[in-house]
C-alpha cells in the first residue's frame, strides 16, 4: 500500500497587504501636516510591501520545499507528488506578489532621489536592492558558493525575476513526476539548498527586514504620528 506523508499541501492564504497597505497609506497621507511627512509615509508603505513580499515569498518556498527536504517523496502517491510539483510551477508564474515587489522598487527608485536626508536616502537605496533572487543560480545545484557571491544575486534588475523562476522551478519540480530513485536524491538536494538557514531569499528578507527597521528609526523625527506599519509583519 502506498505510504502518504503526514503533512498536507496547503493553498497560501491571500496575501492581505495588497488591500491593507491602500488603506494605510490613506490614513498615513491624511495624517501628514507637511509634504516631507506625506513623502516620508510613500518612503516607508513602498520598501513595507517589498519587504513583506519577500517574506511572502519566502514562506511559500519554505512550505514548499521542507518536505521535499526532510520527508521522503519516494514514498508519496503519484497524486501527490503531481499536486506538489504542480504547486511548484506555479510559485514559477506567481504574478500576485512580485508585480506589486517590482511597483514599490519603481517608487523607491523615485522616492531616493527626491529625498534631501542622506541617511534616509542611504537606506532607501539598501531596500532597493532586490534583484533576481528566486533566479539566482544559488538555486541550481551547480552552484558555487566560492565563486558565486551576493554579485550573482544582484546581477539582473527585478524585472528579469519572473522569467528567471519560471525556467528554472519546473526543472526543479520534474524530479517529482519520475520514478527514479537518482531523481528523489537530487530534488532532496535542490529542496536542501532552498531552506538552509543561509539560503539566498531568506538572507535576503532577513537584511532588507532589519534595514526597514531603520528607516523605521527615523519616524519620530520625521513623522512621530504615522500609523504603526504593523501589516508588513501581519502579512
Amino acid at each position: 500500500m502506498d505510504r502518504q506523508p503526514h503533512c498536507e499541501a496547503l493553498m497560501p492564504e491571500p496575501w492581505s497587504v495588497i488591500t491593507t497597505v491602500v488603506g494605510w497609506l490613506d490614513s498615513a497621507v491624511k495624517s501628514a501636516r507637511t509634504k516631507d511627512q506625506q513623502r516620508f509615509a510613500n518612503i516607508v508603505g513602498n520598501p513595507g510591501v517589498l519587504v513583506s513580499g519577500l517574506r511572502q515569498i519566502d514562506r511559500e518556498v519554505h512550505r514548499l520545499f521542507l518536505p521535499l527536504a526532510y520527508l521522503n517523496p519516494g514514498l508519496w502517491g503519484a497524486d501527490r507528488r503531481q499536486q506538489w510539483a504542480e504547486e511548484i510551477v506555479a510559485l514559477a508564474h506567481e504574478d500576485v506578489v512580485l508585480p506589486r515587489i517590482r511597483a514599490a522598487e519603481g517608487a523607491l527608485s523615485i522616492l531616493e532621489t527626491q529625498e534631501p536626508d542622506p541617511q534616509i536616502r542611504g537606506l532607501i537605496h539598501e531596500l532597493r536592492l532586490t534583484r533576481s533572487i528566486l533566479g539566482s543560480r544559488d538555486y541550481l545545484p551547480d552552484y558555487d558558493p566560492r565563486t558565486d557571491g551576493v554579485d550573482v544575486l544582484l546581477e539582473e534588475e527585478l524585472r528579469g525575476t519572473d522569467a528567471a523562476i519560471g525556467e528554472r522551478l519546473p526543472l526543479i519540480a520534474r524530479p517529482l513526476l519520475s520514478d527514479e530513485a537518482t531523481d528523489d536524491e537530487a530534488l532532496r538536494g535542490i529542496a536542501e539548498v532552498f531552506v538552509h538557514p543561509e539560503a539566498p531569499l531568506r538572507r535576503i528578507a532577513d537584511a532588507k527586514e532589519r534595514t526597514f527597521g531603520e528607516l523605521m528609526g527615523f519616524q519620530q523625527q520625521v513623522f512621530p504620528a504615522l500609523p504603526p506599519p504593523t501589516w508588513v509583519w501581519d502579512a
